[in-house]
C-alpha cells in the first residue's frame, strides 16, 4: 500500500509541475506559476541558484550538527551538472515541511526551469499533508 501512495504523490507533483509549465507557456493570464523555495517553474534559473536555495541546513529544527552530520549533509547536498541536449540536471536532498526529500530539478538549455520532482518517505505525509 505504501508504494502506491508514494507513486500517487510523485505522479501528482509531476502532473502539477507539467501543468504549471504548460499553463505558463500557453495561458500565462490564467494561472499562478508554481514556486518551490523561490524557484519558479517556467522562469529563468541558474544551477547556482538551485544549489543555493535547496541546501538542507545541518541540524534541522535546532538539533546538533556534529562532524558526521556535516559529512552526510555534504554528500547529499543538491548539485547540478550538464545533461543531454544542454539541459542542467540537479539532484540531491532538500526539505519540504521539515521532511527530507530527494529532489530532481531540470533547467532547459534555454535556462528556463522545467521540472522540480520531489520524492519523500510516507513517514513525512503528516507534515506535508496535515490531516484535516
Amino acid at each position: 500500500m505504501d508504494h502506491r501512495i508514494k507513486l500517487a504523490a510523485t505522479f501528482i507533483i509531476g502532473l502539477i509541475s507539467t501543468a504549471s509549465i504548460a499553463a505558463a507557456h500557453h495561458a500565462p493570464h490564467l494561472t499562478q506559476p508554481l514556486e518551490f523555495k523561490t524557484l519558479v517553474l517556467g522562469a529563468p534559473t541558474t544551477p547556482a541558484q538551485v544549489e543555493a536555495v535547496l541546501t538542507t541546513p545541518c541540524g534541522m529544527k535546532g538539533g546538533t550538527c556534529d562532524a558526521l552530520d556535516k559529512k552526510i549533509q555534504e554528500d547529499r547536498k543538491v548539485t547540478c551538472g550538464l545533461g543531454g541536449g544542454g539541459v542542467q540536471v540537479c539532484n540531491g536532498s532538500t526539505t519540504i515541511a521539515d521532511t527530507i526529500a530527494e529532489v530532481n530539478v531540470v533547467i532547459g538549455a534555454d535556462g528556463i526551469l522545467q521540472r522540480i520532482h520531489l520524492t519523500f518517505s510516507n513517514l513525512g505525509y503528516p507534515s506535508i499533508y496535515p490531516p484535516q
